[in-house]
């Protein structure tokens, strides 16, 4: 078990406990999946307290990912720090997930782009 904000007390299973109510706080599965606990009224990832307690993050990388791709799995053992460029990597590759790409956007993008006019110079410019 580690103390976590002052507060409260994180154990290796994932419970955390309230200091100041004397008892463990309760999850919940939030619509992206992910299991969250409100601390000092602010919802927290519990994957992200996990491994801020017990995961060495030498390298000071941003992102929690699971192994696994379980949301659900906060098993110490399952959750490792990446960077978010990683983070996507593992899940194309390993858990073949498909890119998070922004279709519309991309179609909106190349549609403005057709419509755009080059001078003379500046093609020159632009072209060598």
């Amino acid at each position: 078990m580690i103390e976590y904000k002052d507060n409260y007390i994180v154990y290796e299973d994932g419970r955390v406990w309230s200091k100041q109510r004397n008892k463990f706080m309760k999850s919940q599965i939030a619509k992206n999946g992910y299991v969250v606990i409100t601390l000092n009224k602010i919802p927290n990832y519990l994957h992200r307290i996990i491994a801020e307690c017990f995961i060495p993050n030498p390298e000071n990388k941003r992102t929690v990912n699971h192994i696994d791709g379980n949301k659900l799995n906060n098993a110490i053992d399952n959750l490792e720090w990446m960077t978010h460029s990683e983070n996507h990597l593992h899940a194309y590759s390993n858990l073949n997930r498909k890119p998070n790409i922004n279709y519309e956007h991309l179609r909106s993008w190349a549609s403005k782009a057709s419509k755009i006019r080059w001078s003379k110079a500046a093609l020159q410019k632009n072209t060598g």
